[in-house]
């Protein structure tokens, strides 16, 4: 039988342990009251260690859920694991929903009977509300590109209806609105929409001559959900041979290169086609782009 000084011993061992742990770790008996925790762990529940040894876990922190699960790991000894679990304080609602992974294992006695139980905690709430907020503005910035693009397609119907019959630019409408209907990865799908934008926006600008007027977009993909091509594809005046892609001036050239990079990708130009997407003889210009 041990001694009241040996049994203090132990615990000053075991609190210097969790203590020097790298994840929050927290010791409790089977009815699930706290025998030892790290500062760490006090810490984040925003109490010191001393208001939380001897206190029940579910009298602090009432969670049905969660204690169904200490419950069923106590009761049948198998280890139990989550992945960015949310909770929310019941005393401190100002912090909102907290994410955690963590783990609760039981120790067992040389009798093979359960006497205790180990929990570990690493708080992921600043990573996930980033994933989250990151997530939101990815969606926002697809959703303004697609108003972007639809906006570019409204003002080149509105540009070949002023002037004449003799001037279609009805291709380059139709390639736009197919732009929308390409389903991939959304990390991908942003660059490649301002991508397309600022090309059909300067194709508009800069690059159709009153003779005629055709913009085509191909997305092909290599390697399903990892390897891309895009072609950009544009009648009208040839590339101008003093604009370097590698180094280059423009703004928008610029940005196409940005994204480019971005995506890991490559850039590569046909100043002068020999043929359009039509295999007919034509003037103007083709981008390749290769995605990884």
């Amino acid at each position: 039988m041990k001694t009241e000084k040996e049994l203090e011993e132990q615990r000053k061992i075991l609190q210097s342990i969790i203590d020097k742990a790298h994840t929050q770790l927290v010791y409790l008996d089977t009815d699930f009251n706290f025998v030892a925790v790290d500062s760490n762990y006090a810490e984040a529940c925003r109490l010191s260690p001393e208001e939380l040894i001897g206190k029940n876990h579910f009298f602090l922190f009432p969670h049905k859920e969660n204690e169904k699960i200490f419950r069923q790991v106590r009761d049948t000894g198998r280890p139990v694991s989550y992945k960015d679990k949310p909770f929310v304080f019941p005393a401190q609602p100002e912090r909102g929903v907290t994410y955690w992974d963590w783990t609760l294992s039981p120790v067992f006695n040389d009798a093979q009977e359960i006497k205790s139980l180990v929990f570990s905690l690493v708080e992921t709430t600043e990573r996930k509300r980033s994933e989250e907020q990151k997530d939101f503005l990815m969606k926002e910035l697809n959703h303004r590109v697609k108003n972007n693009l639809a906006m570019i397609s409204s003002l080149i119907s509105l540009k070949g209806a002023s002037l004449g019959p003799d001037f279609d630019l009805s291709d380059i409408s139709n390639q736009i609105n197919a732009i929308e209907k390409i389903t991939i990865q959304l990390k991908i799908a942003v660059p490649i929409g301002l991508i397309i934008n600022e090309f059909a926006t300067n194709d508009v600008k800069y690059g159709f001559t009153a003779e005629e007027a055709r913009f085509f977009v191909g997305l092909k993909e290599d390697n399903p959900g990892e390897q891309y091509k895009l072609t950009v594809f544009n009648t009208g005046n040839p590339f101008p041979v003093k604009i370097n892609l590698d180094n280059p001036k423009p703004m928008g050239l610029r940005l196409i290169s940005a994204l480019v990079d971005q995506l890991n990708g490559s850039i590569e130009i046909q100043r002068k086609p020999p043929f359009d997407i039509h295999n007919t003889v034509s003037k103007g210009i083709i981008f390749f782009l290769h995605i990884i």
